[in-house]
């Protein structure tokens, strides 16, 4: 099941999250951690809610769900944000990043919603972000406040790949597949990248330095033909797609009124997780200890039961044990280890002798 947006996703929701432009902002709420309902009043839609799943989903809904108190985050959302208005919506680039630009009467902002790895929610004013909910220092990215946000981006951008970038693209990828390619190198989801390929008529495992220049044409058009669908959005095995697909059944693809529309059926569908209280965490560790516990009685009880037998064992077999170990010890005193193991292949019962460790294996 889908959790996550890839660009593509991103780039068709967006058309349908115009609607929302130049709506006002009426609450914000923080159902969970991860989780954002943005209300929102606009003409065109009436009260609706902007529901922000990390770190993948953004998707409009009718209805809020229950809510917790708010992180210190979401306040600051809140005193900046309640009585905006919206004034566009667009994707950053070909980046799974959303860009909502709001305005008040004193001032602009920004909010920006990245859906990849952990995904965030960044909040900017005058190009420096003043809130976010993540923060992030690596050696190549910095994310926290009081500095200027920077979006990352890719080293090829889809939509404005020239032919010429594509054939350097495929000449210094080391991907050994051209899906994985599409996949690692444009940001195409891989189902899309698949389609790109079905559409080319190409393996989709081929190398992508084994490529002609005919295909190496193919299959960068069907990439970009894949920007220029017109919205036909469908459900297919718990997946949501903007459009039909030519590389699955076409019979077995169920249409949608919207792309959101299809996306909400699936976000309905994910389980939903245990909401964290304030001892929950206490509690799944006393869990945890107890599971262990447990196992380990069972192991116990296990290896006592097999000692209790064994005991069984030598006390039933107790005066032939003794007879066996009064021969031994008068044996040791005449024979060597070697004529003693000799004598012993007579011996049925006695399997293995052992001088050193003073051990005799007995079959009972």
């Amino acid at each position: 099941m889908k959790t996550q947006l890839s660009a593509l996703d991103l780039f068709y929701l967006t058309k349908e999250l115009q609607q929302l432009v130049e709506g006002k902002i009426d609450k914000i709420y923080q159902p969970e951690k991860e989780e954002f309902l943005i209300q929102i009043y606009a003409r065109e839609t009436g009260k609706v809610i902007l529901r922000i799943k990390l770190p993948g989903i953004v998707v409009i809904e009718l209805e809020k769900s229950p809510t917790e108190a708010p992180s210190g985050f979401c306040m600051q959302l809140r005193k900046h944000l309640e009585g905006s208005r919206i004034r566009s919506i667009e994707q950053l680039g070909f980046e799974r990043i959303l860009k909502i630009n709001l305005e008040t009467k004193e001032t602009k902002y920004e909010l920006i919603i990245e859906l990849f790895n952990k995904g965030n929610l960044i909040l900017v004013r005058e190009g420096k972000i003043i809130a976010l909910l993540n923060q992030l220092e690596r050696k190549d990215r910095s994310l926290k406040t009081n500095i200027a946000y920077v979006a990352p981006t890719m080293a090829y951008a889809l939509p404005e790949l020239d032919f010429t970038a594509w054939k350097n693209l495929l000449a210094l990828t080391e991907k050994e597949q051209i899906v994985k390619c599409l996949v690692a190198d444009l940001g195409l989801g891989g189902i899309y990248a698949e389609e790109a390929c079905f559409v080319a008529e190409l393996d989709k495992k081929k190398s992508p330095k084994a490529l002609t220049q005919h295909e190496q044409k193919n299959l960068l058009q069907a990439a970009q033909a894949l920007l220029h669908r017109s919205l036909d959005p469908v459900l297919y095995e718990n997946e949501a797609f903007p459009f039909l697909l030519h590389s699955y059944p076409k019979e077995k693809q169920i249409k949608q009124a919207t792309f959101n529309e299809a996306i909400k059926a699936l976000v309905k569908a994910i389980p939903q997780q245990l909401k964290s209280s304030p001892h929950q965490k206490e509690i799944e560790r006393v869990k945890t200890i107890l599971s262990a516990q447990q196992q380990q009685i069972k192991t116990w009880e296990k290896e006592a039961e097999e000692q209790k037998r064994k005991g069984e064992m030598i006390y039933e077999h107790y005066q032939e044990l003794q007879q066996i170990l009064q021969v031994m010890r008068e044996a040791i005193k005449k024979y060597s280890e070697q004529e003693l193991k000799e004598k012993l292949k007579q011996q049925s019962k006695i399997k293995k002798i052992d001088l050193k460790e003073k051990e005799v294996v007995v079959s009972v």
